[in-house]
């Protein structure tokens, strides 16, 4: 099937520090990884995605009563580069391919 790797592994932690009526700080993370994987149905090797893994991370300041939280996230930490997905324009003999996210830090602030 196209688009499907054959293994799929997800691995993830948190870890929390309370501050002693101060608040707490949440330290966590995730990595996912998969195996090769072809983008399209007719398994052509040039539209095939190398196996690769994507790390996230995660920290954030919860005030004691857990009103306000503020996190700095980071996906593709490692900024790896891969394919979503590709394609084969036979009228054209062209092959595309779209990347996935590239690395991106933001910054969250809830108040409840």
């Amino acid at each position: 099937f196209a688009n499907t790797p054959e293994f799929t592994v997800t691995v993830g932690g948190r870890y929390g520090v309370d501050l002693g009526g101060k608040g707490r700080i949440d330290i966590g993370g995730d990595l996912a990884w998969q195996s090769r994987t072809w983008l399209e149905v007719d398994n052509d090797p040039s539209l095939v995605q190398a196996p690769y893994a994507v790390t996230n991370a995660r920290i954030a300041y919860n005030t004691d009563n857990e009103r306000l939280t503020v996190a700095l996230i980071g996906r593709n930490v490692f900024d790896t580069r891969f394919l979503n997905t590709g394609a084969q324009i036979s009228s054209f003999g062209a092959k595309v391919g779209w990347f996935g996210d590239p690395r991106t830090v933001s910054l969250s602030l809830i108040h409840i």
